[in-house]
C-alpha cells in the first residue's frame, strides 16, 4: 500500500484548492492510510521553470529556496501572517488530520510513495517516481503554464472540468471530488428580515466583465466565511462571475438566489455535469434559483461530503494499481 504526500500551501479557508488538498490528506488518514501535507514551494516569481540546462540543478534550487517553506512549527489556520514570518509557520486546519511532512532538500520519493501535485504544480519539484495530478481547474488555467511528466495519473475534481489527456500519462474516468463545507456558518437566519442588493464574488472569472449593476452589491472575495455567511443573510441576490465556486450553494443555504454569469460559448447544458448544480440559476433569465429550498441544497451538500469518503476510497485503489 503507498504513502501519499500533498503538496499545497499552508491552510486558507478562502481559497477552495488549498481546502480540497488539506482534506484529501485528512480523508486518507481518517480512512486508515497515511499521508502528509508538502508545503508547496512559493519563489518570488509564479513559477520557477525547468528547462532541459536547469533540470540537474532541481536539489540546489530546492535548497536556496528551503528559507521560505522551513517549519519550525505548525498552527491551527486563524488571521493571515506577515509575509516575515512565513519561513516560521506553516498554517494547518486544527480540525483536520493533516501531519506535514517536514521539506528536505535531498529526500527522493522512491517508489513506496505517490506525491499528488495541484494542476497548477511546474514540472516535478519532489522529485518523486510517483506522481498523480489533481486538475482542481482545466490545465493552464490559472498560470498558463503546462509542464507534466510521463506515467502521469490524472484525477479531475468536476465534470465540468475537460478530461485533459498527456501522451504517456492516463487520465483517470473517476471524479475526485473532496468537499469540506463550513455548514454550521451558512443558515438561513431564524428571523426573516428585508434583503437589500446583492452580493458578488469573481475569483477565477477575474478576467470577465462585470455585467450586473454594482450598486449595493457587495464584493465577498477576499472575506472570511463569517462575514461572508452574514452577507449571504443580508441581500437577496447572490451572482458569481466564477462558474465553480461552492458559493453559489452556500448562498442557498442562507436563502439567498444564487446566480452564476454564464461563459461565452458555454450552454447551461455543458455548464451543468454536476448535481452540486442543481438549482443555481444559470443567467438572469434562468428560473433555476427559485426551485430549490434551503434545506434541499443542505442535503445535496451533506450527500456530496459523505460521497468524498468513497470516493478517496477508489482513488487509493486505482493509485496503487497504476503505480504497482
Amino acid at each position: 500500500m503507498k504513502k501519499f504526500i500533498i503538496y499545497s500551501p499552508s491552510y486558507s479557508e478562502v481559497t477552495g484548492g488549498v481546502i480540497a488538498l488539506h482534506k484529501l490528506c485528512d480523508l486518507l488518514n481518517k480512512s486508515g492510510y497515511e499521508a502528509y501535507l508538502y508545503p508547496s514551494i512559493h519563489p518570488a516569481e509564479d513559477s520557477y521553470d525547468l528547462y532541459s540546462y536547469n533540470t540537474k540543478d532541481v536539489a540546489q534550487m530546492v535548497d536556496s529556496l528551503k528559507k521560505v517553506f522551513y517549519i519550525n512549527q505548525t498552527q491551527p489556520v486563524g488571521e493571515p501572517i506577515s509575509a516575515d514570518k512565513i519561513s516560521e509557520v506553516y498554517w494547518v486546519n486544527k480540525s483536520f488530520n493533516t501531519p506535514v511532512y517536514k521539506p528536505d532538500p535531498n529526500i527522493f520519493f522512491n517508489n513506496e510513495w505517490v506525491v499528488i501535485y495541484p494542476e497548477t504544480t511546474f514540472g516535478n519539484p519532489l522529485r518523486a517516481k510517483n506522481v498523480v495530478r489533481w486538475l482542481l481547474h482545466n490545465p493552464g488555467f490559472h498560470t498558463g503554464k503546462i509542464y507534466y511528466g510521463q506515467n502521469e495519473l490524472y484525477f479531475r475534481y468536476s465534470e465540468s472540468f475537460e478530461k485533459f489527456q498527456l501522451t504517456g500519462s492516463k487520465t483517470s474516468d473517476l471524479i475526485l471530488m473532496v468537499l469540506h463545507l463550513p455548514l454550521d456558518l451558512f443558515f438561513e437566519p431564524e428571523i426573516p428580515q428585508e434583503r437589500k442588493g446583492t452580493a458578488y464574488i469573481v475569483r477565477k472569472g477575474h478576467n470577465r466583465n462585470i455585467v450586473h449593476n454594482l450598486e449595493n452589491s457587495i464584493l465577498i472575495d477576499g472575506k472570511s466565511n463569517r462575514e461572508i455567511a452574514d452577507i449571504f443573510r443580508s441581500v437577496k441576490t447572490f451572482i458569481s462571475y466564477d462558474p465553480t465556486t461552492l458559493y453559489s450553494n452556500l448562498a442557498i443555504l442562507c436563502g439567498c438566489q444564487s446566480i452564476v454569469i454564464p461563459i461565452d460559448g458555454i450552454t447551461k447544458s455543458q455548464w451543468y455535469k454536476t448535481s452540486l448544480n442543481h438549482g443555481i440559476a444559470y443567467g438572469f433569465e434562468d428560473p433555476s434559483n427559485t426551485q430549490v429550498s434551503a434545506s434541499t441544497m443542505r442535503e445535496i451538500l451533506s450527500l456530496g461530503e459523505e460521497k468524498s469518503k468513497e470516493l478517496v476510497r477508489l482513488f487509493v485503489n486505482e493509485a496503487n494499481e497504476y503505480f504497482k
